[in-house]
């Protein structure tokens, strides 16, 4: 078994005009199925019947190339995202700060670098620290958001001794970019009421009961 380490485009953007035809879902409640498709320059220019397809080429004086190797297969639209959270990206790039490891844009359509080496965390660490002390807010907690493990390029590990090795004057919360896991230092740790000398086991039957 072979895996491609990337995808390349199904089908060739050029100024050259097709005339597409098999099975394709539209994802438009006005227009939800179609036969035929025709594309230019990546740009779908229509969409409907073969024979209605072919009255708009002819209509706008189009040349055009038939292309049947999609006649017998679905076809569905291939820029879908399928596990996007956009109210809560919204939440957390407008309260928290960033520390993901890739760039985005933020508020405003500010620049966000991401830092994917322990050398750039912890200096955007550092940085965020010193806003935050400059602001008059040592002691009170920074919150962080959109951190990735697994986009680590040198293989560092984000936990509570890398948090405490920049800041440990003020608790820090740095929510994982799943939302589903989030890392803490000492400090952090302790403000929550968590302590390394607890019985996870005990603990756990304390939250259940």
């Amino acid at each position: 078994m072979t895996t491609k380490t990337s995808l390349n485009p199904g089908l060739e953007y050029n100024n050259e005009t097709v005339l597409y035809t098999g099975s394709f879902i539209t994802v438009n409640k006005e227009q939800p199925k179609a036969n035929a498709v025709v594309v230019q320059s990546g740009k779908i220019l229509f969409t409907g019947t073969k024979d209605q397809a072919e009255t708009f080429l002819n209509t706008n004086n189009l040349s055009y190339r038939h292309d049947a190797q999609f006649e017998g297969k679905t076809i569905v639209p291939g820029f879908i995202e399928a596990h996007m959270h956009p109210l809560l990206a919204a939440l957390f790039t407008g309260i928290f700060e960033y520390a993901g490891q890739y760039d985005r844009l933020g508020v405003g359509g500010k620049l966000l670098k991401g830092c994917s080496t322990e050398d750039t965390l912890k200096a955007r660490l550092l940085e965020l620290k010193k806003a935050h002390d400059d602001a008059g807010k040592t002691g009170e907690w920074l919150n962080l958001w959109g951190l990735d493990p697994l986009l680590m390029t040198d293989g560092s590990v984000v936990n509570r001794d890398f948090l405490d090795s920049v800041i440990d004057d003020s608790p820090v919360f740095l929510m994982h970019a799943s939302c589903h896991l989030a890392g803490l230092n000492s400090l952090g740790l302790e403000k929550s009421g968590y302590s390394l000398d607890d019985d996870p086991e005990l603990y756990f039957a304390k939250m259940v009961d």
